[in-house]
């Protein structure tokens, strides 16, 4: 799989023992080191061909609703320093890219001419649709619905803190971790080409700078204990959320594979088996 280098944390970074701890808690936490993702990784969930599909149009619902995410912590935050520095990643989202992210993108074999000015959304619809997300199973749809709604309730109604915690340690803190392995199904067991999954290969760049962002912020919520409870507190309830997701789509997927235990070889959808 194609190494993706890591954005290295500036010298203002956070690095209280906190923040530190709950990274690693978030970063070992089974929404990350799950059964769903080792199978896809491996390519054993593909014995069932419309699990690539399934996976397209159920993270679609949670995924394009990013912006939405962003927007609902903007709304909690009441420093003008802290919303202009998650309004300049939301304008990231919507495919603005500056002269530094132009250059780690080339640097990682990405031609930002591809990605420039397209918004996150539209990228993962250019998966979506090469793997036939629109055929994914109704059940499958729903499990992603339920998640983008759980998820976004949370951080309507979360303080702050608990609304960083859940966007920032909880969700881009491990965002990384959880694509590569994406990637790496992706790459290695099926016949899509490097375009049809740029959206996760560029996640795997600009992320790391979100997080670092959402860090920095993080550090001056924390500042005191209920700060400190109320992200730790919000990035576990999204860190839950996400594993929850997993062990839904994992169970339909072992429902679904059970049926097709005598098939033989297929050819589906860019998915090979």
């Amino acid at each position: 799989m194609t190494a993706i280098p890591r954005v290295q944390p500036s010298a203002t970074a956070p690095t209280s023992s906190t923040l530190a701890g709950l990274q690693l808690a978030a970063t070992s936490h089974r929404a990350v080191h799950h059964r769903w993702l080792n199978d896809f990784q491996t390519g054993s969930l593909f014995a069932d061909p419309s699990a690539i599909s399934d996976f397209a149009g159920s993270y679609a619902r949670y995924s394009t609703s990013f912006p939405a995410f962003l927007r609902a912590v903007i709304d909690s935050l009441e420093s003008p320093e802290h919303r202009e520095l998650l309004g300049h990643n939301l304008r990231e989202e919507g495919g603005e890219l500056d002269d530094e992210m132009r250059e780690e993108l080339r640097e990682a074999g990405i031609d930002p001419v591809k990605v420039d000015g397209v918004s996150h959304p539209k990228l993962f619809r250019r998966f979506h649709d090469a793997v036939n997300g629109q055929s994914a199973d109704p059940r499958a749809l729903r499990i992603g619905e339920q998640w983008r709604d759980a998820f976004l309730e949370l951080l309507r109604t979360a303080s702050a803190p608990a609304a960083v915690g859940a966007l920032g340690i909880g969700t881009e803190g491990i965002v990384r971790d959880v694509y590569q392995q994406i990637l790496g199904g992706l790459e290695n067991h099926t016949t899509l080409e490097a375009d049809d999954y740029i959206f996760f290969t560029l996640h795997c760049l600009v992320d790391d700078q979100h997080q670092l962002d959402l860090l920095s912020i993080a550090a001056d919520l924390s500042a005191d204990e209920e700060g400190k409870r109320e992200l730790t507190r919000g990035a576990l309830a999204a860190l839950d959320l996400r594993a929850r997701y997993w062990d839904r789509m994992h169970e339909l997927a072992v429902e679904k594979r059970c049926a097709l235990l005598s098939a033989g070889p297929v050819l589906v959808h860019g998915a090979t088996a």
